[in-house]
């Protein structure tokens, strides 16, 4: 099955790779094709790549993103801390988006000071997609019928 074999290939990517600075990030696309997104898209990377999880070119599609595995793991790290700690008002989910190569954040409408908190997370500037939310909510006797 295709998702297990991307979930064993992600962890070991996670726990045993052994070239830490090109560490990829793996996910399958619509179509049920490997993919690996690298920073450093070269022939001699996706080759050196290939060669530590015993692939070819065949088998594993490379795409380019500017934002490492270890840099979005720290990041979504630093994130659910702040939610647990009750840090970051108002963050509703937070997830690393390897598709897209960044993390999705979704926060309730009218919480400034969160997303400048989560905008001072990233040193890049760019690796989280802040979605601001709306969540109704009604108060319980309005919604039940009456008696």
């Amino acid at each position: 099955d295709g998702q297990q074999r991307c979930t064993t290939i992600y962890k070991y990517i996670n726990d045993e790779f052994s070239l830490t600075e090109l560490k990829p990030i793996p996910y399958l696309d619509e179509n049920g094709r490997f993919i690996l997104v690298l920073t450093d898209d070269t022939p001699e990377n996706r080759a050196l790549i290939c060669r530590e999880l015993g692939k070819n070119e065949t088998t594993v599609t490379f795409k380019s993103g500017k934002y490492t595995l270890l840099y979005l793991t720290e990041l979504q790290s630093k994130i659910s801390s702040g939610m647990v700690n009750k840090e970051l008002k108002g963050v509703v989910s937070s997830a690393v988006m390897e598709t897209d190569n960044n993390i999705r954040v979704s926060v309730q409408l009218d919480n400034e000071e969160t997303i400048e908190k989560l905008r001072a997370l990233d040193t890049t500037g760019n690796a989280i997609d802040i979605k601001e939310i709306c969540i109704c909510s009604y108060p319980l006797a309005d919604v039940l019928p009456a008696e």
